[in-house]
């Protein structure tokens, strides 16, 4: 990792050798609000080191392995009013996602071929080839001089052009500039292409500018060259001269055009309409309907209908482009429906429409602008991995964590199945869930670690931070950052006078943005709550936050914020796991919206109400609530989930801290004899229930008999029997004296993923036994449960949820086998998730300590099986065990069964 200020946007997560992930950080520009484009610094070795002759080349290392030499060039992107006539010749690599190569002549007559990387890429694929397109040029210098006069730029150097005011590309210099694009026989080597040229310009305008995100300088210079504009973005330190004496510029650059969205010529046709809601019939027929009926016979057509937050189909955009097809007289047409555009979980479906005119795209496009609907797509073709490329787990750990987070934001906020990649790590918890375990079930053991905290934070302050990020990481992985919190404080405060403030906070940003380490992001975060810093880094907090695993931390640094308990609050209503435990935990309620907010939704996170029901219930006052005489239904739901969480006192204390809980209790009861209620409200009636039967007091009883009373009235019996076709409400079920098993079975058949879980229910009746096993045996998909022995394919593997399933049942295993219970426990020792193996185990080893007999004698073919995969088995602790039964062990100590 470089250390250096213009660096830092490399940091955030691009590989630096990689051009596709050149133009991925987009952010508002401070100068104009238009859209700028932030580049990343790049690395080159030297090929040749002659004093006027530096030629710079991408790469890791030169051909003798000596190391990358920084060049400093570093620029950022913006909305610049100067467009160029080009005619568009030819992709030679198209990236929809990022980047493109494009190869354009200029206009005009000049005969000038440049090569171009393109910065909105998603939608340059249209151009029609030919045809005139408008480009802003850009330019990031990778051997760029400055000069006052033109006299002194024409007789300088030996690569350069003799006359100011050209442009060239590749051509004459291909053998001298590496970074151009090969061309052999017509046919372009796709890997090495790049967008460069040689460049003599004039300045005609020129500035110092700042990047918003970094603080940092970059010269902005506008040049001339053949009548075309270049925006040339440089690092002031890479300027040869005073800035205010440059007027001529020459040398090799990286080239970049940004294409102006609209109808190119009158050969085709481009245009994008955003639609905020749906529109009126007449809009439609005015605005929409020509580009898809008028325009038939042009050669190339386009149209995007961007769809707004308003519409309820859950499609991103729409949009049409011609295709040919041999079999029918008039063109066909595609229509394509992109889903979550800028999120993971994108989809794109298309349609290929051989209607006469078109009419089935016109009714498509119809049904979803005006009548906001979304028609069946089961017969469209998928077409997501064909236009984005597949992400998987490698390719997000290109990136910082930082950067992934961020992009992965949609419409302000992390779509709520966002999962942080895992960097390679073994996956043992959800976001967030290591950090929440440790607080509310484990004790936080003290650390010994203020020393070795020391020697980082010195390290850091005498500005050596690759040596400190290594002693920190060193220290974080035995001790996570949750513990070591108070330490790092510690350690800052009492050494405040011979550390380097500054030096530690740039040591701080840089990781925040940079790292691939979540307890050192964390780390970085517990630093930065003593430091003041600008708006670029509390928004860097704020995305973080949004991701669970990062909240708690956001919540440390927000709540020194002057607006710190808005922050938090806006935090909570954007997460809904364990960071909505946390934001409510550390939330002051003081205002009616944010009690409001917390009575509710505060409990809806995905774990339990526990954690944060008698918090809610504190800072809500939801004493005053249970009191009304009368209550809405969505009221009475809310405290419905409250009772429930209240009443558990599982991992944290509940109704036990409520003063007058009784009454609380009685107050709840008359409110459910008031209300219709629902499978989710008798079960909380029921837990008051179960809950007053452990007290002997007549208070205690009378409440009991209150809540019996409600769940035997017949109409709510009745909602308990319409539960049961859907396996639901069992427990009320059997309180009831309902017959229930038949149905819950067939429920287990019919939908197995979702109620596979509830064999339970079934598993302690000899009855079903056999019917609950033959069904796990028929839906279990076995060639993946069996697919032998690993290490880490637990918790966050693609298949965890069928190593689940067959986990549901093995634990119902009874003391001897039944039925086809051996083909589960044989399937179970197979299973590549470690925790399945060891239940599997323990099984064999209850039947045969039950029987008295050896696993050979009891069940041969078993015996055999672990004969056969034994020497494959990867946990030590398995091995044994199976070894053990291989050898007719038959009795074994508790701990082993």
């Amino acid at each position: 990792m470089i250390y250096d200020d213009y660096s830092l946007l490399k940091n955030v997560g691009y590989d630096i050798n990689n051009s596709d992930d050149l133009f991925k950080l987009i952010c508002d520009n401070p100068r104009n609000a238009a859209k700028y484009f932030d580049i990343l610094s790049l690395c080159y070795s030297v090929i040749d080191d002659s004093e006027f002759n530096k030629i710079w080349i991408p790469a890791e290392t030169d051909e003798d392995g000596n190391d990358l030499i920084y060049t400093g060039a570093f620029g950022i992107m913006y909305e610049s009013p100067h467009y160029s006539s080009f005619i568009m010749r030819n992709w030679l690599r198209y990236d929809v996602n990022s980047f493109g190569v494009l190869k354009i002549s200029a206009a005009g007559g000049n005969p000038l071929d440049l090569y171009v990387g393109i910065v909105n890429a998603p939608f340059v694929n249209y151009l029609p080839e030919g045809g005139e397109i408008k480009c802003q040029l850009y330019a990031l210098p990778l051997n760029v001089r400055f000069y006052a006069d033109a006299d002194a730029a024409m007789n300088d150097g030996k690569y350069f052009t003799d006359e100011i005011d050209e442009l060239d590309s590749h051509g004459e210099y291909d053998s001298g500039l590496y970074f151009s694009a090969p061309c052999e026989d017509g046919v372009y080597d796709e890997e090495y292409i790049d967008a460069s040229a040689v460049i003599s310009a004039r300045v005609i305008g020129k500035e110092l500018c700042t990047n918003q995100l970094t603080g940092l300088s970059y010269v902005h210079l506008e040049a001339e060259a053949k009548g075309m504009h270049i925006d040339l973005l440089v690092a002031p330190e890479e300027l040869s001269m005073p800035l205010e004496k440059i007027n001529y510029v020459k040398g090799a650059v990286l080239l970049y055009a940004n294409v102006e969205q609209k109808k190119y010529s009158i050969e085709g046709y481009n245009e994008t309409i955003s639609l905020d809601k749906p529109v009126s019939e007449e809009y439609f027929n005015q605005k929409i309907a020509p580009v898809l009926l008028n325009l038939r016979d042009l050669p190339y057509e386009h149209l995007i209908v961007e769809l707004g937050e308003h519409f309820t189909n859950g499609l991103d955009y729409i949009q049409t482009a011609r295709n040919s097809d041999e079999k029918f007289d008039e063109h066909t047409y595609e229509v394509e429906v992109c889903f979550d555009s800028n999120l993971p979980t994108q989809k794109m479906y298309a349609l290929r429409d051989y209607s006469p005119n078109k009419m089935q795209t016109l009714q498509f496009f119809k049904q979803l602008c005006v009548e906001d609907k979304l028609l069946d797509l089961s017969d469209w073709t998928d077409i997501t991995d064909d236009i984005f490329r597949p992400k998987d787990e490698k390719y997000y750990s290109r990136f910082s964590i930082f950067f992934n987070i961020k992009q992965a934001f949609y419409k302000g906020k992390l779509p709520d199945d966002y999962k942080l990649p895992r960097y390679g790590a073994k996956p043992m918890f959800a976001d967030g869930a290591q950090d929440g375990t440790a607080i509310y079930h484990l004790k936080l053991e003290e650390t010994d670690e203020n020393a070795r905290l020391l020697e980082a934070f010195k390290l850091m302050s005498n500005a050596d931070f690759p040596a400190a990020e290594a002693l920190l990481e060193s220290i974080l992985q035995n001790n996570y950052a949750i513990k070591l919190a108070d330490d790092i404080h510690t350690v800052l405060f009492e050494n405040q006078e011979v550390l380097d403030a500054e030096n530690i906070y740039r040591f701080a940003v840089n990781n925040l943005l940079a790292s691939k380490n979540k307890e050192l992001v964390k780390a970085d975060m517990v630093i930065l709550e003593l430091f003041p810093y600008d708006e670029p880094v509390r928004e860097a907090v704020r995305i973080l936050g949004q991701c669970e695993e990062f909240t708690l931390f956001a919540i440390f640094v927000m709540r020194k914020w002057e607006d710190g308990n808005e922050e938090i609050f806006d935090l909570a209503q954007k997460t809904r796991d364990w960071g909505r435990i946390h934001a409510i935990e550390y939330l002051e309620a003081d205002t009616e919206e944010k009690k409001e907010w917390l009575l509710y939704e505060g409990l809806k996170n995905i774990f339990m109400p526990a954690y944060s029901a008698l918090t809610v219930f504190q800072k809500t006052e939801a004493a005053k609530v249970f009191a009304m005489e009368e209550l809405p239904y969505e009221a009475y739901h809310a405290l419905a989930m409250l009772i429930e969480g209240l009443l558990d006192e599982g991992p944290v204390p509940g109704i036990s801290q409520i003063k007058d809980r009784m009454l609380i209790l009685q107050q709840f009861l008359d409110h459910s004899a008031k209300q219709e209620l629902t499978i989710a409200d008798l079960n909380v009636v029921l837990l008051i229930s179960q809950w007053c039967g452990d007290f002997s007091a007549k208070e205690a009883k009378n409440i009991k008999e209150k809540a019996e009373a409600i769940l035997f009235d017949t109409k709510n019996a009745g909602v308990v029997q319409e539960a049961i076709k859907n396996a639901d409400g069992l427990m009320l079920a059997e309180k009831l004296g309902l017959s229930f098993k038949n149905q819950l079975l067939e429920c287990i058949e019919q939908n197995f993923e979702e109620n596979c879980h509830k064999c339970f229910w079934l598993m302690k009746d000899p009855d079903y036994i056999e019917k609950v096993v033959e069904v796990f045996c028929n839906k279990l998909p076995f060639d993946i449960i069996t697919a032998a022995a690993a290490e880490g394919c637990d918790f966050g593997d693609e298949n965890f949820k069928y190593y689940v399933m067959l986990e549901w049942i093995l634990i119902e295993f009874g003391r001897v086998p039944v039925g086809r219970e051996p083909e589960l426990a044989a399937a179970a020792v197979q299973c590549p998730s470690v925790r399945v193996r060891r239940q599997g185990v323990a099984v064999l080893k209850v039947w045969v300590e039950n029987a008295g007999v050896s696993l050979k004698e009891l069940l041969p073919q078993v015996h055999k099986l672990l004969t056969d995969i034994v020497a494959d088995e990867v946990c030590n602790d398995i091995k044994e065990s199976i070894n053990e039964l291989i050898a007719g062990r038959t009795a074994f100590d508790n701990d082993d069964c």
